[in-house]
């Protein structure tokens, strides 16, 4: 498509974009059901209480993880966890199982959260028909911080997708601000669990070092109470250097993506950005989305987290007056003053 005909697009959007609200709204306050069925007329992941839990289609990866994380933990507890308390202090036992608890818990809410999915559009609804057509461009253009950037029409959701939203193939649905698909958490880590998927790498690094220095700390309470060398520890506490091991090797992988993830929101960037190599900002140290380190990182880790952008399911003859959020076309991750032109 040439530009004039993406710029065109560019003025349609907004009202494009009220007729959509309206048509949702309406869905809500006349009680009409909305029938959604996974696979076909929405993504691929499960929908639990309403949409309040969202599971992704690697829920199966995300219980192999968890039991990846309780394996040193459950030999550490079971074999020397005893002889800790009993010995030093029963506040390192303590510790250790209230980090274990922590990090299981940040990657169930990573896992069970709806990353920021954006509600597709049928047959028939705003803009889908006339795209399909050919009637309106498949592009859209972006004046941000006074770089170019450019979106594209998602023909499996049926929209214009805003900056920063991305098609996942395995949840087959488009996303906010989607990092990446993890299929450690079973999930799409975008715009709302970002903060609760970088916790659970702080914490879960925490626990594997934890872990490890304590196993390393009881060979050396062995060798040095029985005043014997630490080979002979090993083989009289051979739990704890099957821990070492384990978490030596695990400690280098979390640790780079926690790296990795903590260099990516100082400059406001996502996994997908770093790695799709004709992005026009790749090369540059800041992203035209960044406004700061401090708030970027007050952005991702502290500010409200956004809601879910329509309730995907409902309770038949139920009837429900609230207006629902609609910001479908923009991100709420940054401020956008209109739809068209993004500026400082």
């Amino acid at each position: 498509m040439d530009s004039k005909q993406t710029l065109d697009r560019g003025h349609t959007l907004e009202s494009d974009q009220q007729q959509l609200g309206q048509q949702i709204s309406q869905h809500f306050s006349t009680g009409q059901l909305i029938r959604r069925r996974r696979g076909q007329n929405t993504g691929l992941h499960y929908v639990f209480c309403g949409g309040r839990m969202v599971v992704g289609p690697d829920w199966l990866v995300m219980l192999v993880a968890i039991a990846l994380v309780a394996a040193p933990t459950g030999v550490w507890l079971g074999f020397i966890a005893p002889d800790e308390g009993r010995d030093i202090s029963w506040a390192i036992v303590a510790v250790i199982a209230a980090t274990f608890v922590i990090t299981v818990s940040c990657l169930l809410t990573t896992s069970f959260m709806d990353p920021g999915f954006i509600p597709r559009q049928h047959v028939g609804e705003v803009g889908a028909e006339e795209v399909d057509a050919g009637m309106k461009s498949a592009k859209m253009k972006y004046e941000v911080h006074g770089q170019t950037v450019y979106t594209k029409y998602c023909p499996t959701c049926r929209l214009m997708r805003p900056p920063r939203v991305s098609h996942c193939k395995k949840c087959n649905n488009c996303c906010r601000r989607q990092d990446h698909h993890c299929p450690y958490v079973g999930q799409c880590i975008g715009e709302r669990n970002h903060r609760f998927y970088l916790a659970f790498l702080f914490f879960v690094t925490v626990h594997c070092c934890l872990v490890f220095a304590f196993a390393v700390e009881r060979l050396g309470y062995i060798a040095n109470t029985e005043h014997i060398s630490w080979a002979a520890a090993i083989r009289h506490e051979p739990a704890a250097i099957c821990i070492m091991s384990y978490t030596f090797v695990a400690f280098w992988f979390i640790a780079g993506l926690l790296i990795f993830h903590c260099v990516l929101i100082s400059i406001n960037s996502t996994s997908r950005d770093f790695f799709l190599r004709n992005h026009p900002w790749r090369s540059l140290p800041e992203t035209p989305w960044s406004i700061g380190c401090l708030g970027n990182w007050y952005q991702v880790m502290l500010a409200g987290r956004p809601p879910r952008l329509v309730k995907l399911t409902r309770a038949p003859h139920t009837r429900d007056t609230r207006q629902p959020h609609m910001p479908t076309m923009l991100t709420s991750d940054i401020p956008v003053p209109s739809l068209h032109t993004i500026q400082r």
